[in-house]
């Protein structure tokens, strides 16, 4: 297990989502365990561990980036996160996400880029990114309808960035892959009439009510 030294704790607020995105989706040869530990333990042997001192986010190739929620989404080629302990070893591996902030100097409403690759919008829950774009406004709306609402504006976003052709690809494929079985062929017409071919040759036509 390991600590977040003082000067990460102090310095970048970044540093411990960071690592510990890196513990939730990356991976390495040897196990990897941030903790947290209140300074008002430091007295006691169980609580002195090494530390992860330094942090470092190296980021691909940007796609394309939008407004989501709280803070600026960024889709890129590739993230990797390297964590430097002071046992003298090197966590590297590459992650589905990562946080930095904004230089001040560019900032206008948001303050932090929250990076994805393309792999994490199949492989993360909306409520993983959701947490790092703010999360819950608990003096909004209901969790249901903020969430829903966050999902419309991920589902746009992820459209912009892999293009509307693929998107509706992929959307289209998820339904019939999850409620239709053993289909050969579907047609679905102007008048949103569904005809249904199977691979033993049945046909079913589905009117729309």
């Amino acid at each position: 297990c390991y600590r977040l030294s003082k000067n990460c704790q102090d310095g970048c607020e970044t540093d411990e989502a960071n690592v510990h995105l890196l513990t939730a989706t990356g991976k390495f040869k040897e196990p990897f365990v941030p903790v947290s530990i209140s300074p008002s333990y430091d007295g006691y042997n169980w609580a002195n561990l090494p530390t992860v001192d330094k942090v470092e986010v190296a980021v691909g190739k940007q796609l394309g980036s939008e407004g989501v929620w709280n803070e600026t989404l960024v889709a890129v080629d590739s993230l990797q996160i390297t964590a430097h302990t002071s046992d003298n070893k090197v966590f590297k591996s590459d992650v589905l996400m990562a946080v930095l902030e904004q230089p001040r100097d560019k900032r206008s409403w948001y303050c932090m880029n929250v990076y994805v690759t393309l792999e994490a919008r199949n492989q993360l829950s909306s409520t993983d990114i959701w947490y790092h774009l703010g999360g819950w406004n608990d003096d909004g709306d209901t969790w249901d309808t903020q969430l829903y609402y966050l999902e419309q504006e991920l589902d746009q976003f992820w459209a912009t960035i892999i293009g509307p052709a693929e998107y509706l690809w992929s959307k289209i494929r998820s339904c019939l892959y999850g409620v239709i079985k053993d289909w050969k062929k579907i047609i679905f017409e102007e008048d949103e009439t569904l005809t249904i071919l199977y691979k033993d040759g049945t046909e079913k036509v589905h009117k729309s009510p």
